[in-house]
């Protein structure tokens, strides 16, 4: 599927009844295409090319093992790229990412960990992550599994944490601190007051195939977005965040020059790498 500018993904039979009666035009001039999307998947791109027995051709005709590649090569650096997705300028349009094309370019983000780089990509993407505070969860069933993990790395950095009340059970199960805030459609005050109120400071919110959630969720992400409250949508995403405020809350984000990185003195590097940090 390329773009996706005319696709539209739906949950459920009910929803994909009322989408066809009320979004689109069907009859035969017009075929509507219905087909199974695959979700929570990661698209990687593999290009190869190898002989029959396996060994990967490269263009001057010799094998890496022919030509003494033998060894793994590990970088000194890491580079994180992040796209840049200007959703205040589409107009109530849910920062949930789908099959359309929405990004408007790229930055990137280097350095000696991963933590540090990809902290970097954020604030070049003008999401400024924050090193205290509070973070509404709210996980579907499918990223539930997931949970203790995220919750328990931001509780570790100092953060509060409050969910909806699916959410909440299981980190009560778990133990894990966690303050209770009703959904949209339960009443008030709810979790968008919060966000009004400036009581949350980072978000984590997954989609959801029930609908009310989804109405719920997507108000939320538009709200945030509002109130410039960093969002995270993915369970990769959240732990690559807690490990970056990690980094941040024991160094300073420095600046290098692109060329140093290629041509950096052992005294140098030591200074910039600290002790690789993990969560």
């Amino acid at each position: 599927m390329l773009g996706g500018r005319a696709m539209e993904i739906v949950y459920s039979d009910e929803m994909l009844v009322k989408y066809l009666e009320t979004a689109v035009e069907v009859d035969p001039e017009r075929p509507v295409l219905i087909n199974k999307y695959l979700s929570d998947a990661i698209e990687i791109d593999v290009d190869a090319l190898a002989d029959l027995h396996g060994n990967v051709v490269i263009g001057l005709g010799r094998s890496l093992y022919e030509l003494g590649f033998t060894k793994e090569v590990i970088p000194r650096h890491v580079y994180v790229k992040e796209a840049v997705l200007p959703f205040e300028k589409f107009q109530g349009c849910d920062v949930l990412l789908g099959p359309e094309m929405r990004s408007t370019g790229e930055v990137m983000g280097i350095d000696f960990e991963f933590s540090l780089a990809f902290a970097k990509a954020q604030i070049s993407a003008g999401q400024i992550l924050p090193e205290s505070g509070t973070v509404f969860l709210s996980l579907n069933d499918l990223t539930k599994p997931h949970l203790a993990n995220i919750a328990r790395a931001f509780c570790t950095l100092g953060f509060k944490i409050v969910a909806t009340s699916g959410t909440a059970h299981v980190l009560e199960l778990e133990k894990i601190p966690v303050g209770r805030v009703l959904k949209m459609h339960e009443g008030q005050p709810h979790a968008g007051d919060m966000i009004v109120n400036k009581e949350i400071q980072l978000m984590v919110i997954t989609s959801s195939g029930d609908e009310l959630d989804q109405s719920d969720g997507r108000q939320l992400r538009r709200m945030a977005l509002a109130y410039k409250v960093p969002i995270i949508t993915t369970v990769a995403g959240a732990l690559a965040t807690a490990d970056a405020i990690k980094s941040m809350k024991h160094r300073n984000v420095k600046m290098t020059a692109l060329q140093d990185f290629f041509d950096v003195s052992e005294k140098t590097r030591q200074t910039l790498q600290p002790a690789s940090s993990s969560l």
